[in-house]
């Protein structure tokens, strides 16, 4: 008892602490609502998107995002000549003549570059024959995007705070005129006063906040809710504050640590304490997928960056269904993938874009958004916690002189009823599918890449049941399949998106990555083998 008492003051300490920061009023500028990539959203959430996709990170040498990205459109100058673009591929690096010792240029590094000139041009070329990007290029269009943002900033062109009566697009300060323009430039003035004047920055800045109402009330003529909803401006603010999926990967890997411990010690049996830890990771998951969820009004799996924090919160609670059946490893192995997916989304932002983002076209559905789509990556969330069933029961078969097939038998059954759930599901998230196609295309079936590789996935699972059925396939061999097969799901979710690159779903497409899965599939072919290896071996 006293144990959970100390971890719910933990976990209050720590949000009471985000709570504080969200609320201090030394930033006002953040709450401006400012029209950006096809939605309203406060210039906090815009600063930050932004620094993240040129910089690499939200905040730059201690400064927030929202005074690094005014201090763009303030002192351009200064900026010019100071390193802060994000260049992460070396042979992008290489093939531009920089230096690949370092991370980040200047941009006048790049606007002086000649070599960076003529390959723009010719990727100018590629894209009017509208034929496919490799890498380099894809990598090359990255850089591209970084410099027209900080350019767009520099001008104020992309600052978009000015709504027009009837028009649905908003004027920058560029674009406005008259009163609005000497609004706004006084609320420019004062920010410029207050960081130079005030030696205290927690202060109350009354003269900033003052002309920054006078803009909104000069500009959002009827009202502030006739343009947006401030709530959800408010709403959006203390998400980015909270960072809740950073605070639930802390939870998942204090557990993992916690029970890597109990098992040193021979204690597993404890493991039931330290429960409050997941649970708590858990509640900050859900409420970072609920706030989502209400900021856009969608089920939060519309890309990539979503559906990887969507599969492992579904993989956690199957976890838990397990737990209850006294199957302890199947939950610490839903804890490892919910930690895993979590440290990508959170150590990868300019692979998994973390922004949020309206909807496509094509998705502009709340049922079928609602139903195949988060049924299918339900279907994912089952096969990846039978991958890493069977991955554990591999180790532990080549760790191990004695008793090898212990763990490989004792993880059986649960790989056995994940798949079954994820094929059932993954057939009915088809089928929904298929149904929404003729929906939206006029077709059921057209042999897309993404249905391709999602029936590919399918048949391969079923043939594995199927053959365990018959008793073709030993528990060994089922471990082993269950890993191989996974990377069947990895091509269906990531490899469509993010390697070919093609067919109608170009809604989830992205870019990077490709080496490390790669390399990870390597690595599980490697391991594969040299348990076939010794099997065989064992065997003769």
């Amino acid at each position: 008892m006293k144990m959970k008492i100390l971890l719910l003051f933990l976990f209050f300490s720590f949000f009471g602490g985000v709570s504080n920061g969200w609320a201090d009023k030394g930033s006002p500028w953040k709450s401006l609502a400012i029209q950006h990539n096809g939605r309203v959203k406060p210039f906090d959430t815009f600063s930050r998107e932004i620094l993240r996709t040129v910089y690499g990170r939200e905040s730059f040498e201690k400064r927030s995002a929202v005074d690094v990205v005014l201090s763009w459109l303030i002192i351009p100058d200064y900026w010019e000549k100071h390193r802060f673009i994000l260049i992460e591929k070396n042979v992008l690096k290489k093939s531009l003549g920089l230096n690949e010792k370092l991370k980040r240029f200047s941009p006048e590094d790049l606007k002086t570059n000649q070599k960076f000139a003529l390959q723009l041009t010719e990727l100018q070329s590629l894209r009017q024959k509208k034929e496919s990007l490799d890498d380099h290029f894809k990598s090359l269009e990255s850089l591209e995007t970084k410099l027209i943002l900080y350019e767009s900033i520099k001008t104020s062109w992309l600052l978009r705070v000015s709504p027009q009566q009837g028009q649905t697009r908003w004027l920058s300060p560029s674009e406005m005129k008259g009163e609005p323009l000497k609004k706004f430039q006084k609320v420019v003035e004062s920010y410029i006063q207050w960081v130079s004047e005030k030696s205290n920055k927690d202060e109350h800045p009354k003269d900033l906040e003052a002309s920054l109402e006078d803009f909104k009330t000069s500009v959002f003529v009827g009202g502030l809710d006739k343009w947006y909803s401030e709530t959800k401006i408010q709403v959006e603010i203390f998400y980015n504050a909270l960072k809740p999926f950073k605070v639930a990967a802390l939870f998942y890997f204090l557990f993992l640590l916690v029970i890597f411990m109990l098992f040193l010690l021979k204690r597993i049996s404890l493991m039931t304490w330290f429960l409050p830890l997941v649970a708590l990771g858990f509640l900050s998951h859900s409420l970072g997928m609920i706030l989502r969820s209400y900021i856009m009004s969608r089920p939060p799996v519309s890309n990539m960056y979503e559906t990887v924090l969507w599969v492992p919160w579904v993989a956690l609670i199957a976890g838990f269904i397990f737990y209850l059946q006294k199957l302890r490893l199947v939950f610490v192995a839903s804890v490892i993938l919910a930690f895993f997916c979590l440290f990508l989304t959170n150590t990868a932002p300019q692979i998994l874009d973390s922004s949020l983002q309206p909807l496509e076209a094509v998705l502009r559905s709340s049922f079928w958004l609602s139903t195949h789509v988060l049924i299918i990556t339900m279907s994912y969330s089952f096969f990846f916690l039978a991958f890493v069933l069977g991955d554990m029961g591999l180790i532990y078969y080549i760790s191990h002189k004695t008793d090898k097939l212990k763990l490989v038998k004792k993880m059986f059954q649960p790989i056995y009823r994940s798949i079954q759930w994820g094929v059932i599901l993954l057939m009915a998230g088809t089928i929904l599918g298929a149904i929404w196609a003729d929906y939206s295309w006029g077709r059921f079936w057209g042999w897309d890449p993404k249905e391709s590789w999602a029936l590919i996935s399918l048949l391969s699972y079923l043939a594995l049941l199927h053959g365990r059925f018959i008793g073709l396939v030993k528990a060994l061999s089922f471990s082993v399949a269950s890993v191989l097969m996974f990377f069947l799901v990895v091509m269906a979710w990531y490899g469509v998106n993010f390697i070919l690159g093609k067919g109608l779903h170009s809604y989830g497409f992205g870019s990077g990555g490709i080496e490390y899965v790669g390399g990870f599939f390597a690595g599980h072919i490697l391991l594969c083998g040299v348990i076939a290896l010794q099997h065989f071996k064992s065997s003769n």
